[in-house]
């Protein structure tokens, strides 16, 4: 059987059972892409809507002592990992209520939605928990040609300097906008 709750395949792609009206491995499919307009799974905009199930998908998540949990962000085109970030039951709320990511800001100490300022938005594609319940995996289709606030394609642009003396990190992508010109002076 296809549709949204056949099973899903394997957050690393070719294992598991894909749906054969799919392109990629997103457990849910995106109007478009094969999905009906009429599925119930997704919004009019085609995002994944997991409606009245979203209370129940927070009781099985082991947040930390500060209400929080790790979440990577994955491309689910070509399986890059973008980011870790954190997010809180109302994050996690927003992202499963609106199909894109939301996160908690530890340093702002606020709710944030991926791509508000600069328009690079993560919209989901699927949501993965580990074996523990204490940390997320979330495929995305990213908006755009960064997803670092540094202007990077991902957070990970730096490697360690193979048998370098100073144990000095070099950048392996390169950045694709300038962040002054996107967040100004902040």
């Amino acid at each position: 059987m296809n549709g949204p709750h056949s099973p899903s395949p394997s957050p690393r792609g070719g294992e598991g059972e894909n749906h054969a009206s799919q392109q990629d491995d997103s457990p849910l499919p995106r109007a478009g892409e094969g999905a009906p307009t009429s599925d119930p799974w997704l919004g009019s905009d085609g995002l994944v809507s997991y409606g009245s199930g979203v209370r129940a998908v927070l009781d099985t998540i082991h947040f930390d002592k500060d209400g929080l949990v790790p979440v990577v962000a994955q491309d689910a085109d070509t399986n890059a990992v973008l980011l870790l970030a954190h997010a809180n039951s109302e994050a996690l709320e927003a992202t499963l209520r609106t199909g894109k990511a939301h996160f908690w800001s530890r340093s702002r100490g606020k709710l944030w939605r991926k791509g508000e300022t600069s328009g690079r938005e993560l919209l989901v594609a699927g949501l993965f928990v580990n074996c523990e319940d204490n940390s997320l995996l979330l495929r995305v289709h990213q908006q755009g040609d960064a997803a670092c606030h540094t202007g990077h394609p991902t957070c990970y642009y730096r490697a360690l300097t193979p048998l370098a003396p100073d144990g000095s990190w070099r950048e392996v992508e390169p950045q694709v906008f300038d962040p002054a010109e996107v967040y100004g002076d902040a």
